[in-house]
């Protein structure tokens, strides 16, 4: 997704960034919003900022990794196909995300020291057990400095088998990367809080950073989201020039006011301009690519996800326990 800094982007890329600066080996960063809300780019951007180019990183030192959390077996999520993804990553880093293509090349190419890694990793067993992994894992990251794992899609830890919480996974990864003297960062859609839900010592250590759409019902975040409209708009060419700010109210529903949205609702827009043979974006092509209802619901509803799960926090009940024991 193109970088797009208004105000929300901002403001959650300066709390992650604290975050990962304030080091404390063992400490949970997640990082929730709802699809397309810039969750990917932001958490990139700040990793690029702070750990840098590759290039720089002392000989054998890997400080960041990312890792896919993926649903492996019969659509539930495998912890030790986690275990197995993390080590991989101790011998053939993929930090194609970090850089841009040509430091790839040159960091993928050259250095006999990541053939060698190559050549270790081919020969280790591809049935090495969970516990086996996770060790050898600790031991690399500790010997390659390792001091953030990322994990994207962190919420398929959610979907597990009947004798397997989350909140078992998430204390497992805390455990580790404590002694690694690593911290995680991982980042999920509006799910997320399933991963600690009801489990306080995780909470606890945790710090939860939330990208959220704009709610244009306040008149502070439509002024936002206007902004955020123009900015996305200098990109296209359109018929006349205030279109969208026209348009603005219905380019809000059909997009719930999610950044990623909006750009891939102008980019339809523009793809049916280039149809008609023009260059020139006019009503009608923005018009024709608004959602289906049915999509536009399922939009609409993870947005309405993302707000209960952010307003979860309960000052009523908080006062009613206090009251209770402040006698």
């Amino acid at each position: 997704m193109i970088s797009i800094k208004h105000r929300n982007y901002v403001r959650a890329g300066g709390q992650l960034l604290r975050c990962i600066d304030n080091h404390r080996p063992g400490r949970l960063i997640f990082l929730i919003g709802v699809g397309g809300v810039g969750k990917t780019t932001l958490r990139r951007n700040v990793l690029r900022a702070i750990y840098g180019k590759p290039a720089h990183w002392q000989g054998g030192m890997i400080p960041c990794i990312e890792v896919m959390t993926l649903l492996a077996e019969n659509s539930y999520f495998n912890s030790r196909g986690l275990a197995h993804d993390c080590l991989e990553q101790m011998f053939v880093p993929n930090i194609d995300w970090l850089i841009d293509d040509a430091e790839a090349r040159d960091f993928h190419e050259g250095g006999s020291a990541l053939s060698k890694s190559r050549e270790v990793w081919a020969g280790l067993s591809k049935d090495v057990t969970e516990i086996k992994a996770w060790s050898l894992f600790r031991n690399n990251a500790k010997a390659r400095g390792l001091k953030l794992l990322s994990l994207e899609h962190a919420s398929a830890m959610c979907i597990n088998h009947r004798d397997k919480s989350p909140a078992q996974h998430i204390m497992n990864i805390m455990s580790l990367t404590e002694d690694i003297g690593a911290m995680s960062l991982m980042t999920s859609i509006q799910n997320g809080p399933k991963l600690w839900e009801g489990r306080s010592e995780i909470r606890r250590r945790a710090d939860v950073i939330w990208l959220a759409p704009y709610d244009v019902s306040i008149k502070e975040d439509r002024q936002c989201f206007l902004r955020m409209l123009k900015s996305i708009c200098e990109r296209y060419q359109f018929r006349t020039a205030d279109l969208p700010a026209k348009l603005a109210p219905e380019i809000a529903v059909t997009t719930a006011a999610v950044c990623g949205e909006v750009v891939n609702l102008f980019d339809r827009a523009a793809q049916h301009a280039s149809d008609a043979g023009r260059v020139e974006i006019i009503k009608s092509d923005i018009e024709q690519a608004y959602y289906p209802k049915a999509e536009l619901e399922t939009l609409w509803q993870d947005v309405r996800e993302f707000w209960i799960a952010y307003k979860s926090h309960n000052p009523a009940e908080v006062s009613r326990l206090a009251t209770e024991i402040w006698v």
